[in-house]
């Protein structure tokens, strides 16, 4: 049953919203320009100081025009809520163009050109699942964020790998649930937190590095660049680092870099792999 196991962390790091490295450019990609700032804000969820692994994304509610501290003469448009927070997701189908290659030992794979993500009808407390495929053969992982006045929060992942008596399955809760990112998104902000996953433990750390404008259904749109670390530790052992452009006006991640590495018992792992949004506009 260990093999499995590996699988299924090399799927966790693959996943998130997508995956590494050396990827295929995207015409967002390719027309980004990034404005940083020196601004530095820390983020606190009720009654804690949270981070974020993952975040889904779509459209849905009214949108309002924000100046952003720390982007002096910059705005940005996000959707909010009815309580002035960010809106849930539209709910629907939508597609992201991936490459990524996964090694374990002296075995190496390669992921699909294209993946899925399926967002349900937010619930009336505001909790929203988004359920991620990278590779149908391979696994999945939902995604729990909660939609609130405060912001948008993750509350747990669930991944699942394999099928009959070589599945496995195991959620992370994150107790209290992490911003992703902090709400409303401002340059310099830092974000952590920690989630129990059973047979280990994950930490996450971050920061909104920057802002870019990239092209998305032939339109601008604003994104900010997170850049997060993370660290396993128990049963697995891993680090890894990646890269999210979060785009407030969707609450979805368009761009996705991971890079991770680790070990289970005796099975060694790495894994790289980058995703782009196709459309914001769900099938």
């Amino acid at each position: 049953m260990r093999r499995p196991w590996v699988l299924l962390l090399v799927m966790l790091a693959l996943t998130a919203a997508a995956c590494g490295s050396n990827s295929k450019k995207t015409a967002a990609t390719r027309r980004a320009t990034t404005t940083t700032s020196e601004s530095t804000t820390t983020s606190t969820a009720p009654q804690a100081t949270t981070t974020s692994a993952a975040s889904g994304g779509g459209g849905g509610g009214a949108t309002t025009t924000a100046a952003r501290a720390g982007t002096p003469g910059a705005s940005t448009t996000v959707a909010s809520g009815a309580k002035g927070g960010p809106a849930p997701v539209a709910p629907g189908k939508y597609r992201y163009k991936q490459t990524g290659k996964a090694t374990i030992g002296n075995n190496s794979s390669t992921v699909p050109p294209e993946g899925t993500l399926v967002v349900d009808p937010a619930t009336p407390d505001g909790s929203q699942v988004f359920h991620r495929v990278v590779d149908p053969d391979k696994g999945s992982s939902d995604l729990t964020l909660v939609f609130n006045a405060q912001g948008v929060f993750l509350k747990s992942t669930t991944m699942r790998q394999g099928s009959g008596f070589q599945s496995v399955t195991f959620t992370c809760t994150f107790n209290p649930p992490m911003p992703v990112p902090p709400w409303p998104p401002t340059v310099g902000a830092t974000f952590s937190g920690k989630a129990d996953c059973g047979s280990f433990t994950t930490e996450l750390n971050g920061k909104v590095d920057g802002k870019r404008q990239v092209t998305l259904d032939g339109a601008p749109v604003d994104v900010f660049v997170l850049s997060i670390s993370t660290a396993t530790h128990g049963q697995l052992e891993s680090s890894g680092t990646e890269v999210r452009w979060f785009a407030p006006a969707s609450r979805m991640v368009v761009h996705d870099e991971s890079h991770q590495k680790g070990s289970y018992g005796p099975f060694s792992f790495a894994s790289d792999g980058t995703s782009d949004l196709i459309s914001a506009k769900p099938g």
